[in-house]
C-alpha cells in the first residue's frame, strides 16, 4: 500500500502533500511541534501531532538495538572461528602422536640389480614434462555488476533500473541541502523565497520538475533523510528527491 501524505497547518497556511520522511525531517528540525495540526490526505480532520511523535521518534530508539545485534552476531563469529582453530590443533595433534608412536623398521634392505635398474627407468619415466598453461575463462567483475551507494556496501542493477516518478508536482534539486531548503520554504509559507530559489535553480540547471510517470535510474540513496538521487533515461544531469517520489 502506498504511505499516507500529510498536510499540516503553519502560521494559519495549510502546507503539503509532505510524505512520512517530510515530516521526521521536520520534526527533527523542530519545525512542526506537537502543538502543530495535521490531516491525512483525502481527510478533512485537524489532529494534533502529539499522535505521531511516538512514530517520528521511533527511528533514534531503533539505532542502539540494531548496533547491538551488530555487535553480537560479530562476537558470535568469532567464537565460531576460536572453537573452529582449537579443533583443527587437536587434530593434528592426534595425528602427530600417532606418527611419532609408530615402531621403527630397522631392517636394512640391499635392492638386487634388476630393481636398481626398474628404480632407475622408473625415475626418468617421473621426470617433469613441460605442460601448457591452464586456459582460465576471467569472470565478470563486481564492479561490473554491482554500483556503490552513499549507505555502504552496493546496490545490484536491478535494484537501479525501470524506475518512475509517481504523481505530479515532485521537484528534484542538484544537492541535498538546495533540495531541502526548497522544502523548508515551502512548509513555511514563503512561497516567494520559495519561487525565487527555483526559477534561479531553473536556468542554471540545479533544479527541475519531474513529469508524472516520467522513467528514472537510481543514482544514490539517503535512507535516514528520505531522500534519492535520480537522473532521466538518456540524460547525465541528477537531482536529489523525495524517496516517495520514486515507485
Amino acid at each position: 500500500m502506498p504511505e499516507k501524505l500529510y498536510y499540516i497547518q503553519k502560521d494559519g497556511t495549510e502546507l503539503g502533500p509532505l510524505s512520512f520522511a517530510q515530516m521526521r525531517s521536520l520534526w527533527g528540525r523542530a519545525e512542526i511541534t506537537v502543538r502543530t495540526s495535521f490531516r491525512y490526505e483525502k481527510e478533512s480532520i485537524w489532529r494534533p501531532v502529539a499522535l505521531l511523535q511516538s512514530e517520528l521518534d521511533q527511528p533514534q530508539a531503533t539505532a542502539p538495538a540494531q548496533s547491538a545485534q551488530k555487535k553480537g552476531a560479530k562476537k558470535a563469529g568469532d567464537n565460531d572461528k576460536k572453537g573452529c582453530g582449537c579443533l583443527i590443533l587437536g587434530v593434528a595433534f592426534l595425528i602427530y602422536i600417532g606418527n611419532t608412536t609408530k615402531p621403527k623398521d630397522t631392517s636394512i634392505s640391499v635392492p638386487t640389480s634388476s630393481q636398481q635398474n626398474t628404480v632407475a627407468s622408473s625415475q626418468q619415466s617421473d621426470s617433469p614434462k613441460k605442460r601448457p598453461p591452464a586456459l582460465s575463462i576471467p569472470e565478470k567483475s563486481e564492479q561490473a555488476r554491482t554500483l556503490p551507494s552513499s549507505n555502504g556496501g552496493s546496490t545490484g542493477n536491478r535494484d537501479r533500473l525501470g524506475k518512475t516518478i509517481e504523481g505530479q508536482n515532485w521537484y528534484g534539486a542538484s544537492s541535498k541541502e538546495l533540495f531541502e531548503k526548497l522544502v523548508q520554504y515551502s512548509v513555511q509559507g514563503d512561497s516567494a523565497a520559495y519561487k525565487k530559489l527555483m526559477l534561479a535553480g531553473l536556468q542554471t540547471g540545479d533544479t527541475t520538475f519531474f513529469k508524472d510517470h516520467e522513467k528514472v535510474l537510481i543514482m544514490d540513496t539517503a535512507l535516514f533523510s528520505g531522500l534519492v538521487k535520480v537522473r532521466r533515461t538518456g540524460d547525465v544531469a541528477e537531482f536529489w528527491t523525495s524517496l516517495e517520489a520514486v515507485k
